[in-house]
Formats: structure tokens, C-alpha cells, sequence
């Protein structure tokens, strides 16, 4: 074997070698699981965890926000498809200590979206940078839908239903019993 090949034999092995860093390992996402990180660096514009992955047989609904300081927006991926992009953000050197706090606030981009049930491979690509800033922060979360929640009424919603309805039909009973009033 000649010395390029045996340099040719050694630069693949040391490939080999090398890529398994290269590619992150994806983030298992559990439903109601609270907020998730996402970062993105020097590298550009992806975040470095890999794809957030999740499955669900129910609807639920994925909250994405920026964090920190305010001016960075994301678009949203499913499966390498473009699913979302984020709101606008004010880029005036904004700064909050948590994704709570941010979500409430409209100087920070973000998105709520009610998703369908199946299978989710998420990535964000970071469209907008804070000014000032090359690397940072955003999160997520996926939360049962409330949207279901909201169609079924709560029992004190029935009884108070219940109250209301007695009431009236109280009121009628005694008038009639009473007889015409005369004035």
C-alpha cells in the first residue's frame, strides 16, 4: 500500500472517528413536561440539542418563546418542514429572567400553536439575532390541549346552572299561585 493510500485509509478512519460529534442526539419531549431549552451558537443559525421529538395520540399545543434578552425570532420545523414562525420581536435590549416572563411580554418573539395528534420531530432556525448577540437561548413546551379542557364545563358551572334554573322555575310557581296582581 502506497503512502496516499495509507494517508487516504487514515483520514477516513479519523472521519469515522469524528462523526458521531458532529451530529447532536435528539431531545425526547414529554407532554406537559414544562419548559425546554433550545440553543444555537458561533455555528449559526440551528439549535445544537438536535430535533426535539415527541409522539401523542391527543391534541396538544406548542408554546415557543425567546428568553433573555429580546430581538431573537425563530422559524419552527417539523420532519425538515417549515410548521411556524414566530411573532416580531422588539429588539431594544430587553431583558427577562424566565420563558414565563417572556411569553407575557410582546417585546419577545413567540408562538402558540394547537397541533394534531402524531409524530413530531421539532428544529428552530433563529431568523432575527438580539443586536449585539451571535449565540442564545429560546424554549419550548407541549402542553395537552386546553382546547379540550374548555369544551367540557366544570361541575360548579352545572350546579350554579342548576341554581339558576330552580329559581326561575321557584318564581313562576309562587306568581301563579298568588294570583293576578292588581294595582
Amino acid at each position: 500500500m502506497g503512502a496516499t493510500a495509507r494517508c487516504n485509509v487514515i483520514l477516513a478512519c479519523l472521519m469515522l472517528l469524528a462523526l458521531p460529534g458532529l451530529a447532536a442526539a435528539d431531545v425526547l419531549l414529554a407532554v406537559d413536561g414544562g419548559w425546554q431549552d433550545f440553543n444555537w451558537g458561533k455555528n449559526g443559525l440551528y439549535n445544537t440539542e438536535g430535533a426535539f421529538t415527541f409522539s401523542t395520540a391527543n391534541p396538544v399545543t406548542l408554546t415557543v418563546t425567546d428568553a433573555f434578552f429580546s430581538g431573537d425570532r425563530f422559524e419552527v420545523y417539523n420532519n425538515n418542514v417549515l410548521m411556524a414562525t414566530t411573532s416580531v420581536p422588539v429588539d431594544d435590549g430587553s431583558w427577562v429572567a424566565s420563558p414565563d416572563s417572556a411569553l407575557l411580554d410582546s417585546k419577545f418573539s413567540s408562538g402558540v400553536w394547537n397541533l394534531a395528534p402524531g409524530s413530531y420531530s421539532l428544529t428552530f432556525k433563529t431568523i432575527q439575532f438580539a443586536t449585539g448577540y451571535v449565540q442564545g437561548t429560546g424554549y419550548l413546551r407541549v402542553d395537552t390541549s386546553r382546547q379540550d379542557l374548555a369544551e367540557t364545563p366544570e361541575p360548579g358551572a352545572l350546579v350554579l346552572a342548576g341554581l339558576g334554573l330552580f329559581g326561575l322555575a321557584t318564581r313562576r310557581m309562587l306568581r301563579r299561585r298568588a294570583g293576578p296582581v292588581v294595582a
